[in-house]
């Protein structure tokens, strides 16, 4: 008996603490947030589907409200190019908005691509795979690659109805001191540990 008292303690100090995750604690690690993309076309103002078109000189704007304070990663993708367009570093506390490039500009299509896809990243850390993206070397195969590996690892969820609401706010970072009317059009998605969010646009000219 005392034998195997002591290989059971051994055990439990040789393997990772997650492996004994209890359902309660696993829950602990789902993040949410509110998100989506306004696109500008003309006098046409809408939100953006994840599969969607744009015309040259079409703008566009991401909205994001973390449920609380992390990181949050804006990467562009083009057949050539891949970009880390902002990474904010988000500690406004719960229900603030980050408006990206900011609540008076947009960002414009040019037309240069036949597609542009936009992701946006939350997650309440640093996430390391992404430094040779912040490093800016990191080519459209190894950035699918990565995005692939990233999407399998959240499992992202888009909010059943019934699910509780997280409150909005009206606090806004990148910066405005009123909430824009958008704010009310967005989803709340849920990632297991971070969540990753993809739009492709079909340009066209």
């Amino acid at each position: 008996m005392r034998l195997l008292i002591i290989l059971v303690f051994g055990i439990w100090n040789l393997v990772p603490p997650s492996i004994f995750l209890t359902p309660a604690n696993a829950e602990n690690l789902m993040v949410r947030a509110r998100l989506g993309i306004q696109i500008t076309s003309g006098s046409h103002i809408k939100k953006a589907k994840s599969f969607d078109t744009m015309k040259a000189n079409d703008l566009y704007r991401v909205y994001i409200q973390p449920e609380s304070n992390g990181v949050v990663y804006l990467v562009q993708a083009t057949e050539k190019m891949v970009t880390l367009i902002n990474r904010v570093d988000y500690d406004s506390g719960k229900g603030s908005t980050i408006i990206l490039p900011s609540d008076r500009t947009d960002f414009q299509v040019y037309g240069n691509n036949t597609v542009e896809k936009i992701t946006i990243i939350y997650s309440p850390e640093v996430i390391p795979q992404l430094s040779p993206l912040e490093r800016g070397n990191i080519s459209t195969a190894e950035w699918q690659a990565l995005k692939t590996g990233l999407v399998e690892e959240s499992k992202i969820i888009m909010a059943e109805q019934h699910e509780k609401p997280f409150s909005i706010g009206g606090n806004t970072r990148v910066l405005t001191k009123r909430p824009a009317p958008f704010t009310k059009k967005l989803r709340i998605y849920s990632g297991k540990g971070f969540l990753i969010k993809s739009y492709e646009f079909k340009i066209k000219k």
